[in-house]
């Protein structure tokens, strides 16, 4: 929702896309850019606004062509990697006049430092949108069982996906649905799951849910095959523990004490944390108050609700309860229904 200059101008208040999408498509095709972009300005700005705002997600889409002195691309990396450390994602889209004005390589690492996404060039900001963007934030072309398709890198910065461009032409995929604290890696050119990964327990899970005819087919060869080599190593082991910015935490349970370590040469701090420094890597003690995901230095981590809630459900019996008193079961926010149903109920007696 910014224009970068020297100032940061807001075009239209944040607001779900839902609300603003049109107001947006009318007006960002009207900015006019002149000179070097000042990407750390305008991130700074985006950021102001979202630390006023709550929510589990927070996204900053950059259009821009990346055009900028070598010093602001540094200073650009380093506001995108502050943003990642406080649970920002930071996607960029290659606009601009033409493929020799789109600085791609230095979006492409704007975005990994983002641990976001990079697509483009994009030449115009009226041409179709590329597959990533229309994943993550609008509506992709539906495709059928046995139609071929390919697959879309959905992370950067995972040690599966990195620096991976899978070429492998498939026609079929499991009707599946990630879970909540899964992380999606690999999707189809339509948006369906293709290589999911997530934490259970101590150990690991991933899931490969395409494939072309009784097999992996074009998965297997030289082009493609990382991808499953990559996949069982990252399942059996820790590879990226040997990166310079490390953290390893796992899911939390509210009102219990978390541990997380992190492994950097740098000097870090946290609020309200209890850190504990031993050379380069840090144990950081802290005692969730609040269920749902969070980020802790960059590191997504759930907390699930009290443990002796865990066992508490709905009655078995109530299901058929409800069906002998000619009832119903609603949700608390369904007012409307409730009335209705009692004002039907009450006509017949």
């Amino acid at each position: 929702d910014y224009a970068a200059s020297d100032t940061v101008k807001v075009i239209e208040p944040l607001d779900y896309l839902y609300n603003n999408q049109n107001k947006l498509k009318e007006k960002i095709p009207r900015l006019i850019g002149g000179g070097p972009s000042e990407i750390g300005l305008a991130l700074q700005g985006a950021y102001d606004i979202l630390k006023t705002k709550t929510g589990q997600s927070n996204y900053v889409l950059i259009l821009t062509d990346g055009n900028v002195a070598p010093s602001i691309q540094r200073e650009s990396l380093l506001a995108v990697e502050n943003l990642q450390r406080r649970g920002v994602k930071v996607f960029t889209y290659g606009v601009g006049r033409d493929e020799k004005n789109i600085m791609s390589d230095f979006l492409k690492a704007v975005a990994t430092a983002g641990d976001g996404l990079f697509a483009g060039p994009v030449y115009s900001t009226r041409d179709a949108r590329p597959a990533q963007i229309s994943i993550q934030w609008g509506d992709p072309d539906a495709k059928g069982f046995g139609d071929e398709f390919g697959l879309i890198t959905f992370s950067l910065t995972h040690f599966i996906t990195q620096g991976l461009e899978p070429t492998a032409v498939l026609n079929g995929f499991n009707q599946v649905t990630p879970k909540s604290n899964a992380r999606m890696l690999v999707t189809t050119d339509f948006g369906h799951p293709a290589l999911t990964v997530m934490s259970y327990g101590n150990g690991r899970v991933a899931a490969l849910t395409v494939f072309t005819g009784g097999g992996l087919g074009p998965l297997l060869n030289a082009e493609n095959s990382i991808i499953i080599t990559r996949t069982v190593n990252w399942a059996i082991g820790d590879p990226q523990r040997k990166q310079d910015f490390y953290v390893d935490i796992q899911d939390a349970r509210i009102g219990e004490q978390t541990k997380a370590v992190i492994r950097t040469e740098e000097t870090i701090s946290a609020p309200e944390v209890e850190l504990i420094k031993d050379g380069d890597r840090y144990t950081a003690l802290f005692t969730p108050d609040r269920t749902g995901f969070s980020t802790f230095f960059g590191a997504t981590y759930a907390t699930n609700y009290e443990r002796e809630y865990q066992e508490v459900g709905m009655n078995i019996v109530l299901n058929e309860t409800v069906r002998m008193t000619n009832g119903k079961i609603f949700s608390p926010e369904d007012i409307d229904a409730i009335v209705a149903h009692v004002s039907e109920l009450s006509k017949r007696t």
